[in-house]
């Protein structure tokens, strides 16, 4: 085969499938947004049913987790920013995997929830909910530097 040829092709067919990064990383980043929100109606108007969707949604974020997290892994592998940026990216690649994992974890607090005391304390659960949308809002903040500018957060 032709060496050159064949890599060549096969690099921009990996291109390609990073560059879809942007659009599947929504779906976690909403699906963890959204749990956390159903917990927040679980506490406000105690009903317990709240917090079991909540867990749901958490498993559903831990698997689409997969898929953004390799999609961002390729993505980065063909990336290159300017010098001034490299560490906002490094940031928020270190975020993304640590972002996928803590979402796996909190899916498996949830799990546990589940199984054992489904009828309370859930505590453990909301707490690491609430960390792990503050970790998926800081790995966004970060992504939103590469694609905005450093500054685009500034008042």
């Amino acid at each position: 085969h032709d060496h050159a040829k064949d890599h060549k092709q096969s690099s921009s067919l990996f291109t390609f499938i990073g560059k879809l990064h942007p659009l599947v990383i929504h779906f976690p980043i909403a699906l963890v947004f959204t749990a956390l929100l159903f917990t927040g109606l679980s506490v406000f108007f105690k009903v317990e049913i709240f917090d079991t969707l909540s867990i749901y949604l958490i498993y559903f974020a831990a698997l689409s987790a997969i898929l953004s997290a390799a999609l961002g892994l390729i993505a980065g592998s063909n990336a290159s920013y300017p010098s001034f940026m490299i560490q906002s990216f490094e940031l928020h690649r270190i975020l993304g995997i640590s972002s996928s994992l803590v979402t796996f974890i909190t899916a498996y607090i949830g799990y546990r929830q589940l199984s054992q005391n489904p009828s309370g304390g859930v505590m453990l659960y909301r707490l690491v909910l609430l960390l792990n949308a503050i970790l998926v809002g800081a790995t966004g903040h970060f992504g939103a530097m590469l694609v905005y500018g450093i500054d685009y957060f500034n008042f």
